[in-house]
């Protein structure tokens, strides 16, 4: 039973920091988005738009 609890929080560990790492890789990849897009604004706002009212 403690085994059995302890893989329990081994795998909600594990999955917690997978969303953390990929929540970061989507963080650098929206900043780099931004500075390489930063001329085409119009478009970059308009995704943006989409995005948030999905």
């Amino acid at each position: 039973m403690v085994a059995c609890n302890l893989f329990l929080y081994f795998v909600r560990f594990s999955s917690l920091l997978f969303f953390h790492s990929s929540f970061i890789f989507l963080l650098r990849l929206c900043c780099w988005a931004t500075t390489r897009f930063w001329r085409h604004r119009r478009v970059f706002y308009s995704v943006f738009f989409v995005i948030v009212e999905l």
